[in-house]
């Protein structure tokens, strides 16, 4: 979810739109089509993250199969791929929003892309890369304090009462990285 000053943002996973939730009218959401610049795959786990940026001028979304980054105007639905300069973030599920850096967590890799986000809207660059040998699928997450919390949500183990799920600490890098 993604919100600006109006309204909160919906990715759909499975159709080339976002849901938009009016905040004054929350009974009011409405589909935003995605434009032609974004590339949907039929079948796949398409959109999955989202983050507002510029003030919610513009959102962030992230394409799991693709492994993309799209630039999104949130009232046209216009999307514009972002370039990586060759890198991607395949399997991208959470996105977070960390001044200029953008975390994004890619679960079936167990690891976080930290993508520097510049004064260029359709180029960015992966800076880093965050693992953690605790990490099982994770999903979505948080910060707080100078720590990532994320959920590690299993993907692929058969649930029951045996079955523990939890959220992993990471220490985010310096500022130098």
């Amino acid at each position: 979810m993604a919100l600006t000053a109006d309204a909160a943002y919906f990715t759909d996973s499975n159709r080339p739109v976002l849901h938009r939730m009016s905040l004054d009218d929350p009974s009011q959401v409405t589909d935003v089509p995605l434009g032609d610049g974004f590339t949907f795959q039929e079948g796949a786990t398409n959109a999955n993250g989202i983050v507002a940026v510029d003030g919610g001028a513009r959102l962030i979304l992230v394409n799991s199969v693709r492994g993309e980054l799209y630039s999104v105007d949130p009232t046209s639905g216009e999307a514009a791929l972002i370039d990586l300069g060759g890198a991607d973030v395949l399997n991208g599920d959470g996105l977070i929003l960390k001044g200029s850096k953008l975390l994004v967590i890619q679960n079936q890799l167990n690891q976080v892309a930290v993508v520097q986000l510049g004064d260029d809207p359709a180029r960015a660059e992966v800076v880093d890369v965050l693992t953690s040998e605790l990490f099982r699928v994770p999903t979505t997450g948080d910060l707080f304090a100078h720590s990532l919390y994320v959920v590690n949500a299993r993907f692929g183990t058969t649930p029951g009462p045996d079955v523990d799920y939890d959220v992993v600490r990471v220490a985010l890098p310096s500022r130098g990285r």
